[in-house]
Parts: C-alpha cells; structure tokens; sequence
C-alpha cells in the first residue's frame, strides 16, 4: 500500500524482498478461471528483469 510516497511497512524488520528488492501484491482471481494460468504468464515475462519479488495471493491449491 503506498500512501503518500511511503509504504504500509516502512519501517518493519525484515519487509524487504529478496535483496532489498520491493515486493508488489499481485492476485490471481478465481482459482477456477484463467487467472491462475494468465498470472504465470505474465510474472513469466516480467520477472527476469521485474526488478520487484512478487507476492502472490490467491487459494493456494490452484
């Protein structure tokens, strides 16, 4: 969450990602649709020069 140019964890031990990299929230949807599929997709692309870890929230068992 980003509320004036600080985070909700400014401050918190141990909040930072993998190598102080920042961590952005991303959802999946519905763990019955495309969502999931469309999600690993998308992070398969970014994530070789994101720049950022990803947080994944969703049911896990999709």
């Amino acid at each position: 969450m980003v509320l004036l140019g600080k985070t909700f964890f400014d401050g918190i031990d141990g909040i930072d990602g993998i190598d102080g990299m920042d961590r952005i929230a991303v959802t999946m949807g519905d763990p019955t649709g495309v969502g999931p599929e469309c999600l690993v997709k998308a992070l398969a692309l970014l994530l070789p020069n994101a720049g950022f870890q990803p947080v994944v929230i969703g049911d896990r068992r999709a």
